[in-house]
C-alpha cells in the first residue's frame, strides 16, 4: 500500500499540474448555475410583486437572452465533475493499483446484480457509476456505486420509490472452486429476537436451508443459507468467518454476501456518493485528494480484508 508521503509526492508531480484548468472550469460552471438560480428566483419574485404573473415569462425570456449573451449558445460544454473524475480520480486509482481500469459513467450490469441473488426484490430503477475493473494480485475484481429502487403504489394510487440498495457493489473471483450457492446475510432477527429469530431464519422460504456454524460471534452478525451445507462450511473457513466479523465491525455497516459460480458478491451500504467533487469548494485541497485516496483504498483493500489472494491448491 502506498503511504501518505508517497501520495503527497504524487499529488505534487501528477495531480497539481491539472488543477488550474479544473479550478477555472469549476468557477465557470458555478457562475452559470448561480446565474440560472438567481434569474429564476428574481423572475418569480418580480412577477408576483407586480401582481402580473405573465411578467414571470417576460423576465425569464430577458434572463435567457442575457444567459446566452454571457455564456454562448454551445449545446455541449465541458462538465466539471466528469473532467475531474477523468483527470484526477482515474490517476489516483492508477497510483494505488496499476492493474485497475476506471470508467466514471459505467457500472455493473443489472443482470450481474440480479444474479448475485443477494436482494430478492424486483428492481424497477437501476442506476450506478464509477466502475472499476481489473486484477488485484491474483484476483479479478469489479466494483462500482449502485442505487437500486423498488417502485411501490399504495391503495390511493400514489407512487413512491423505496431504496433496495445504495452503496458499493463488489464482485471478485473467489479463491476456492464451488458449484452451489451460499448466502451470508446480515442477521437482524437473531440479534434482536433471540430464539424467535432463529425460528424466523428457518422459515425463510425465499432462501435455501439455513446453515448453523460453530462460531457464535459470526452468527451474531450473519445468517447463512446454502444449497449445500458441506460446501458452505468449505467456503466459510474459520479464518474467513473471523475476517468477515472484523470487516463488519470495522465499517459498522450491514454486509450482504453471496457465493455463486466460484465468485463472491459483496454489497456494502453507503449513505454518501464516493469520488464526487463539489462545485462549491476549490479543487486545490490536498485533503480532498487524500479523502478520494482513502475511499478507493477501502474498495481495493476488500481483497486483502477477505484474503482473496491466498489461493487454495485447487485454484490458481
Amino acid at each position: 500500500m502506498k503511504s501518505i508521503q508517497e501520495l503527497q509526492i504524487f499529488y505534487q508531480n501528477e495531480i497539481l499540474p491539472h488543477l488550474d484548468e479544473l479550478e477555472a472550469l469549476r468557477k465557470y460552471q458555478l457562475r452559470r448555475q448561480t446565474f440560472i438560480v438567481i434569474a429564476f428566483t428574481a423572475s418569480v419574485v418580480l412577477g408576483l410583486a407586480t401582481f402580473m404573473p405573465f411578467m414571470i415569462i417576460i423576465f425569464m425570456l430577458i434572463s435567457l437572452i442575457l444567459y446566452f449573451t454571457f455564456y454562448g449558445f454551445k449545446r455541449t460544454r465541458p462538465d466539471f465533475k466528469s473532467m475531474y473524475k477523468e483527470n484526477i480520480v482515474k490517476r489516483i486509482i492508477q497510483f494505488i493499483e496499476p492493474g485497475l481500469v476506471y470508467s466514471a459513467h459505467q457500472f455493473i450490469s443489472n443482470s450481474k446484480f440480479s444474479n448475485s441473488k443477494i436482494f430478492m426484490q424486483q428492481v424497477d430503477i437501476y442506476n450506478g457509476e464509477d466502475l472499476v475493473q481489473g486484477i488485484i494480485g491474483k484476483t479479478k475484481v469489479e466494483f462500482c456505486e449502485l442505487h437500486t429502487q423498488d417502485r411501490q403504489t399504495d391503495s390511493q394510487g400514489k407512487t413512491r420509490y423505496v431504496t433496495i440498495f445504495k452503496g458499493i457493489f463488489f464482485i471478485a473471483d473467489f479463491n476456492k472452486h464451488f458449484s452451489g450457492q451460499t448466502y451470508v446475510l446480515s442477521d437482524f432477527s437473531e440479534r434482536f429476537m433471540g430464539f424467535f429469530g432463529k425460528l424466523f431464519q428457518n422459515m425463510n422460504l425465499m432462501r435455501p436451508d439455513v446453515v448453523r456454524l460453530e462460531n457464535p460471534e459470526f452468527e451474531k452478525y450473519f445468517a447463512v443459507y446454502s444449497t449445500d451445507e458441506l460446501e458452505a462450511r468449505y467456503i466459510l473457513s474459520t479464518t474467513l468467518m473471523e475476517r468477515l466479523v472484523e470487516f463488519r465491525k470495522k465499517i459498522d455497516a450491514n454486509l450482504q454476501l453471496s457465493f455463486i459460480n466460484s465468485s463472491i458478491n459483496l454489497a456494502v451500504p453507503m449513505k454518501k456518493n464516493l469520488f464526487e467533487p463539489s462545485l462549491r469548494k476549490t479543487v486545490k485541497r490536498f485533503e480532498d485528494i487524500e479523502e478520494y485516496y482513502r475511499q478507493i483504498l477501502f474498495c481495493v483493500n476488500i481483497v486483502d480484508e477477505l484474503n482473496l489472494n491466498t489461493r487454495i491448491w485447487t485454484k490458481q
